[in-house]
């Protein structure tokens, strides 16, 4: 599961940063800000509802939490706001 907790959502901006590297980090960082501009409380997220949204294509849920983690790791090296914790 995957906790996270509201922040101030910024949508990304290329002028600021470098844009992030790939199309599976750019769905991760927009369904991060989606998620973030409607939180009210901090929320957890199951693995599942995680793997619906961003994994169909895989069918191993170990292989999708590991690459998932990845992309993770890259959005929030260009979003550092974001605070979120696996569970």
């Amino acid at each position: 599961m995957l906790a996270l907790k509201k922040r101030a959502a910024r949508p990304w901006k290329p002028s600021v940063r470098p844009p992030l590297v790939g199309t599976a980090e750019k769905k991760v960082h927009d369904g991060l800000t989606w998620r973030f501009c409607r939180l009210r409380r901090p929320v957890t997220i199951p693995w599942a509802s995680l793997a619906l949204q961003f994994g169909s294509r895989y069918t191993n849920p170990r292989h999708f939490k590991k690459r998932f983690l990845g992309y993770l790791r890259s959005v929030i090296d260009y979003y550092p706001d974001v605070r979120v914790r696996s569970v």
